[in-house]
């Protein structure tokens, strides 16, 4: 069994915290909560962080068919984890070119 993806969300507003977390967790996401106790805006910056996570996740799994595909190899953290080593040691020029690797190096591993 994997770990779902955990996001952290920060934010001063009740309501603006409620409304993501329902909705982040109907997806299947793991959420930690901070209330906005720092530096002034710095729960603005987390949110929106937290926010272009979750619209990306989102955008790639409805329409993304090569994600898709590799997503239906391993889960969101595994897989992202492999697109970070594949980062740090391949040179790759678009995002396409990054999953194509991906799926070469798993459709060749045994």
């Amino acid at each position: 069994m994997h770990n779902p993806p955990r996001i952290l969300i920060v934010d001063d507003n009740e309501t603006n915290r409620d409304i993501l977390a329902t909705r982040l967790a109907t997806h299947g996401y793991e959420l930690t909560h901070n209330y906005g106790h720092g530096q002034q805006h710095l729960s603005m910056v987390f949110y929106l962080f937290n926010l272009l996570a979750y619209v990306t996740h989102a955008v790639l799994a409805l329409g993304d068919r090569l994600y898709q595909r590799c997503r239906a190899q391993e889960s969101r953290r595994e897989l992202w984890n492999a697109l970070r080593t594949l980062v740090n040691r391949v040179l790759v020029t678009s995002w396409v070119a990054l999953l194509t690797v991906y799926l070469d190096d798993t459709d060749a591993s045994p």
